[in-house]
This record gives C-alpha cells, sequence and structure tokens, in this order.
C-alpha cells in the first residue's frame, strides 16, 4: 500500500462548503488538477455516493469517506478535508438518515484490494476514540499527513 500519496497539497484546512456536492467537487477537482484523478471522477463519486452513502456519525465526530471505481483514479491518493461547519452527508447504510460531517476523507485508490484495506483501516482509526482525538489535535498540514502515514498507509 506504498504506492498511495499523501500528498500536502490534498490536505485541507478549516475550509467551507455549501453542502456535500460542492465538497465533492471542489476536493475532486483539487485531485484532478494534480493529476490523480480522471474528469469523471467528481460525478462518479456523487452517483456512487447517492446509492452507497458514506457519512459516518461517530464520537462526536461526524466523517464521511466519498469515494469512485477505480476506473476514475489515475493514480492513488487520500485527500483529506477538515471543514469549518460541518455538511450534511447521509449516513452509511441509509438512504434517509444524515449526519454532520466534519472531515471529508476522499479515497482514490487504483487497486480494489487497497480500497477495501483503507477503508477498513480509516474506519477502525475513527471509531477509536484516541485515535479520533489524537486526528482533533491535528493543527497544521504536515501533522495530519503524518497522522494518515501512520495510521492508515503504514
Amino acid at each position: 500500500m506504498s504506492e498511495i500519496k499523501i500528498d500536502l497539497e490534498l490536505i485541507f484546512l478549516n475550509v467551507e462548503y455549501i453542502d456535500k456536492v460542492e465538497a465533492i467537487r471542489g476536493i475532486s477537482r483539487e485531485m484532478h488538477m494534480r493529476g490523480y484523478v480522471r474528469k469523471s471522477h467528481a460525478d462518479a463519486v456523487l452517483e456512487r455516493e447517492q446509492i452507497f452513502p458514506t457519512g459516518i456519525p461517530e464520537q462526536g465526530l461526524g466523517f464521511a469517506i466519498p469515494h469512485a471505481d477505480s476506473e476514475h483514479i489515475i493514480e492513488s491518493a487520500i485527500a483529506i478535508a477538515v471543514l469549518d461547519k460541518p455538511v450534511k452527508f447521509n449516513v452509511m447504510g441509509s438512504q434517509d438518515e444524515t449526519s454532520d460531517v466534519n472531515f471529508i476523507f476522499m479515497l482514490a485508490i487504483k487497486k480494489p484490494e487497497d480500497h477495501i484495506k483503507i477503508l477498513g483501516k480509516i474506519i477502525g482509526v475513527l471509531m477509536s476514540s484516541e485515535k479520533a482525538d489524537n486526528l482533533k489535535m491535528c493543527k497544521d498540514k504536515t501533522q495530519i499527513g503524518d497522522f494518515l502515514k501512520n495510521e492508515i498507509i503504514n
């Protein structure tokens, strides 16, 4: 899984989005501009989000893990947005229930087997109150990048 990039340019701190659509499009646009995803990525993520929502309310810290199939990925990377104000995402496993999301982990993973591993690691980290607290205490891009490398990639 060492092929998965943690690019500090894909870590967005204190950002504001009107809603999940603007968030997904904005993060995907940045990933596309840096050569990680195809232009089709944002639409694919939004389509997938309608069928398989990714919002997870946990530890008083809402998060979402939107992603698209590998055909929309050029190079594996993870982007993270730490929001100033939460946006609503539908809760995983529900089309009706929504949750406020403060952290968005946008996955762009080329290999399906890596995708499952990364998804599991992110959920495991965020469901651990200690690790979720450690993430919340990260103050800059470098600290978040190091956290992702240590807790998710390795």
